[in-house]
């Protein structure tokens, strides 16, 4: 076929068309069945809206392979794969012009395809997790279709969105296998697995299957203040292991437990701290050099940790904090100027400050007061 085009539109007008000198296609001597007459309707659609778009042809020519070549734009791919499943129809993947892989048949489905993955130890005591399934498929991103075993899946946004984090994978690496050591498996059990279980089916060697415990997660905070420095310390304690997230290098004991991690609770308390005004200098986790910060971090993010975790002050740190402060109100009536008097004392406050928290009050300002952090109920 010369040019696909020109067919479609041939059989739509019902006019004659030349493949070659030995045969032409005569609507009055051929014919199509109701299904074929669908698909190749369906194929006229779509070259009568490549034509609208094509802009080539108004500088050049196309090339004889072009000719024999149409674009199927998203919007009618899943419904012309719905005509074409189970019909006498072959499918062959190309790659740079090579035949790949050819199927007899076009299928589609509906339905998110069953991965398997595998996780082993090898003999090296390294990890390998097989994602074949993964790296073998196809997955058509401006479609929403992914490819694989010969069968098209055309898929809802919820599984779609789902895949992400194996397209992206896929960009960094074709590699069917990921080797990590001893000291990545608990991170890799606890974050990568859980999506890969959502995906298809996770096959875990006996070996490691036995090491898995699950225990509940305690969070432990540090707050020091180190010259002028208020230094942050973060734990993680599962049982007897412990896991210091903002260490460079972990070091942890080759144990015989594999620790499932609250993976949820770790998020959740990570979220305030990437709010908080804080910064890492030297491998350690720093409150910001700014009155505002000192305020926000121990008015606004310490409590929020506390209902996540044990948060530890040190005693110097701990005056910083004047928990559920009211003022002392005292009223005062001159009966010879006849005029009442109103004076107000903040537990902790400069009297000079007072006004300007008062102000502050009134504007539902944060108030600062130097040396002292005032948490107003």
């Amino acid at each position: 076929m010369k040019n696909i085009s020109n067919f479609v539109t041939a059989v739509d007008k019902q006019q004659l068309v030349s493949f070659n000198k030995n045969f032409t296609y005569d609507p009055n001597e051929y014919y199509f069945s109701e299904k074929d007459q669908q698909i190749l309707q369906h194929l006229f659609q779509i070259s009568k809206v490549a034509e609208m778009y094509d802009t080539d042809t108004i500088y050049w020519s196309k090339s004889y392979e072009e000719e024999k070549q149409l674009i199927i734009p998203p919007t009618f791919a899943t419904e012309l794969l719905q005509l074409l499943d189970g019909q006498d129809a072959s499918l062959t993947v190309m790659r740079d012009k090579e035949a790949l892989f050819k199927y007899n048949r076009i299928v589609l489905e509906t339905t998110k395809p069953d991965f398997t993955f595998k996780l082993n130890k090898d003999s090296e005591a390294h990890y390998i997790l097989e994602m074949e399934d993964v790296q073998q498929s196809i997955f058509l991103e401006s479609y929403r279709l992914l490819f694989l075993d010969g069968t098209f899946y055309a898929l809802s946004t919820e599984d779609w969105q789902a895949l992400q984090p194996f397209i992206s994978f896929q960009h960094i690496t074709k590699n069917e296998i990921v080797q990590f050591s001893e000291q990545q498996l608990s991170e890799v059990i606890s974050y990568v697995l859980p999506s890969l279980q959502k995906s298809g089916e996770l096959e875990i060697d006996t070996a490691i299957q036995d090491r898995l415990v699950k225990r509940p997660l305690e969070i432990e905070v540090h707050v020091q203040k180190v010259e002028r420095q208020h230094t942050v310390d973060i734990a993680y304690h599962y049982g007897e292991q412990s896991f210091h997230p903002f260490q460079i290098e972990e070091q942890l004991e080759n144990q015989a437990a594999i620790i499932i991690r609250d993976v949820e609770k770790e998020t959740h308390f990570m979220q305030i701290i990437e709010n908080a005004p804080l910064h890492i200098s030297s491998n350690q986790l720093v409150v910001d050099d700014k009155e505002a910060s000192y305020y926000q971090f121990y008015a606004r993010t310490v409590p929020a940790l506390s209902a996540l975790a044990d948060v530890y002050l040190d005693e110097e740190l701990e005056t910083l904090v004047e928990k559920d402060v009211l003022p002392t109100t005292t009223l005062d009536v001159s009966t010879e100027l006849n005029y009442l008097s109103i004076a107000f004392d903040f537990k902790g406050i400069d009297p000079v400050e007072v006004p300007d928290i008062l102000n502050a009050i009134r504007e539902h300002k944060n108030i600062i007061a130097w040396k002292t952090v005032i948490l107003f109920r």
